[in-house]
């Protein structure tokens, strides 16, 4: 009966949805315990959308080109390279030696102490004062690697608590540790440096590789996972069966996140959180993309890392083309053979299993070229490809829907900069990885006028120096890919806002402590002037879920701090903890390294 109503009043029904999705939290999933106080929460016939009837064995879809050459990096130690990059290299004019410092001391912090016990990102609690000035100490008064040798302590015992590993923030860390080899390598940077980065790597595709596999299901990546023997969140973790006696799924309702005992065997002081979400998939094959591009030719590397990697890959998107009972595909899998809580990509779902036919969910459509077009990339599988480039993308259209159809983005007071962060990591994701002219340049224009917006309109990100943002922006703007050398000239501005954004970020560590840019008083009147003398309008609860919000994005320099900028709202004033959060700076780390990465034309124009 439900089906029924929805065809008849379907349009009506969408909009309310609509409605609604931008106050409860369409996919706005944050694993990390947020900074600002603000906890995110996210939020029938099989498609073929081919009037014709023509189905994917019909026809074939052709990639539009060969990957790139594999080029010989240069010599390690000779600094010797002649690309230019968004960010300049140290050969380059514009090359700036503060920002690539600030780089090297975040670098510094997250691997010596954020990834130290699992690899890869976690939030990280730092409760006695004398530790936190240790940490100060080594991070800002010396340039070794190694806390305990400068210390004189464990970082074991200066860390009062590590938090749980999430997907997203995993991999946007891991893309980060595959470009920073990535351009060392091809820049020809001391080999010791080179060496320590490639060791960095490789731990962390062993941690992912985790979470791939502590499921001990083909296909089925983790929401998270937790050491349980480290301080901190994991030490008195509780855990759910799989399944009761009978065989049926715990529990009875699928939640966002149930701890479970690792399945594999592999893991012994390890557990995992289930029902892996949109966002969390998302980071994860952007991790699997990245690191596939940097590693896959270069004999460093051995193939028994390579072919993880690729099975790993498949065996996600493989799952992801299963059409459940519901006849829809692009539904992600969980532990227990149901679909995750947030596990709903396909371009009719409206939110969650709430199916309608007629409707293009524009949202979805960009999140499954990223995820799908990642995986197959590093996946290196013709049947992947097949699926993506012939179903996805010439029957089903995805790249139009993606380019005209945008939903849950701009919201006005109440958007939700989590879903940004997911649109344009996808975006970034399919414009790199995607062999197809053409959905690369819908997925330009998705970013150009469904994602970026406009300056000065209020709470677009255009004009909020959201580094990530601007650099997919610009990296698309220069039509280079994994498949298409980069031709154009980016706008010098997104590059420009990008940067100085970076640059504003606290030396670290990066402790996450109070801001407050609009009073009490400020906040009551409607009119509040910023520390940097900026007068805007504020509105207090006005915003999504009730936070206050401002008309003009607050500068990175006097905002509070985040465990990962790209997904809080820059025109929040106020937020932040008590100084005894370090914030991993994971979110500097993605953003500069695929800034230094990403390659322009070879001459200016």
């Amino acid at each position: 009966m439900r089906r029924i109503l929805l065809s008849i009043f379907g349009l009506l029904f969408v909009s309310v949805m609509l409605l609604a999705c931008s106050s409860d939290g369409n996919d706005g999933d944050s694993d990390q315990t947020p900074s600002d106080g603000d906890q995110i929460d996210e939020d029938g016939d099989t498609p073929d959308g081919d009037e014709d009837g023509d189905s994917a064995e019909d026809e074939e879809k052709e990639p539009d080109g060969e990957e790139l050459a594999w080029e010989e990096p240069p010599a390690c130690g000779s600094g010797s390279y002649s690309h230019r990059y968004m960010i300049p290299g140290p050969e380059e004019t514009g090359y700036d030696a503060e920002l690539d410092a600030l780089a090297l001391n975040y670098e510094r912090q997250f691997h010596a102490v954020v990834a130290y016990p699992m690899a890869v990102n976690a939030d990280v609690s730092v409760a006695d004062e004398e530790n936190r000035a240790l940490l100060n100490a080594f991070l800002r008064e010396s340039d070794g690697w190694d806390f305990e040798a400068h210390s004189g302590k464990p970082i074991t015992e200066a860390v009062s608590a590590w938090h749980k590993v999430a997907g997203l923030y995993a991999g946007a860390g891991i893309v980060a540790d595959a470009f920073r080899y990535g351009a060392l390598r091809d820049q020809g940077a001391p080999c010791e440096e080179i060496e320590r980065a490639k060791g960095f790597l490789l731990d962390s595709l062993e941690a992912m590789h985790l979470g791939m596999s502590i499921a001990n299901v083909p296909g089925v990546a983790v929401r998270g996972f937790m050491r349980t023997d480290i301080p901190g969140y994991g030490l008195d973790l509780e855990t759910t069966p799989v399944f009761d006696e009978q065989g049926n799924p715990l529990p009875e309702e699928k939640n966002n996140g149930t701890w479970r005992e690792d399945q594999s065997g592999l893991y012994p002081n390890y557990k995992f959180e289930d029902s892996c979400s949109r966002d969390m998939i998302l980071g994860w094959a952007a991790a699997s993309a990245a690191a596939s591009e940097v590693i896959r030719h270069d004999p460093a590397f051995s193939e028994e890392v390579k072919a993880r990697l690729r099975d790993d890959a498949k065996a996600v998107v493989d799952q992801l083309q299963v059409v459940r009972d519901n006849g829809y595909d692009l539904e992600i899998l969980d532990v227990d053979g149901r679909t995750t809580y947030h596990g709903y990509l396909n371009e009719h779902s409206v939110e969650r299993d709430l199916y309608i036919r007629s409707f293009e969910n524009g949202f979805y459509a960009l999140m499954t070229l990223g995820i799908v077009g990642g995986f197959c990339y590093a996946a290196e599988d013709d049947a992947c490809q097949q699926y993506l480039l012939d179903e996805l993308i010439d029957q089903r259209e995805l790249p139009r829907i993606a380019r005209d159809e945008m939903v849950y983005m701009d919201m006005g007071l109440e958007s939700n900069y989590s879903n940004y962060n997911m649109g344009f990591m996808s975006a970034w994701l399919a414009s790199r990885y995607v062999n197809d002219e053409a959905t690369r340049e819908a997925v330009l224009q998705s970013i150009t006028t469904q994602l970026y917006g406009q300056a000065g309109v209020p709470l677009h990100p255009a004009g909020t120096k959201m580094s990530l943002f601007d650099f997919t922006l610009a990296a698309a703007q220069t039509g280079g890919s994994r498949f298409s050398q980069p031709s154009n000239e980016p706008e010098n501005q997104p590059v420009q806002d990008g940067v100085e954004t970076l640059k504003a970020f606290p030396q670290p560590p990066y402790w996450d402590v109070a801001v407050t840019q609009c009073d009490e008083d400020e906040l009551a009147s409607g009119e509040c002037t910023f520390s940097d003398g900026t007068e805007t309008v504020v509105h207090f609860e006005g915003g999504r879920k009730g936070s206050t919000v401002c008309e003009d994005p607050i500068p990175k320099a006097i905002r509070r701090g985040s465990n990962y900028e790209w997904r809080s709202n820059p025109y929040q004033p106020n937020g932040g903890g008590d100084g005894s959060g370090l914030l991993p700076g994971v979110d500097f780390r993605v953003a500069y390294w695929i800034g230094r990465y990403t390659r322009l034309p070879d001459s200016a124009e």
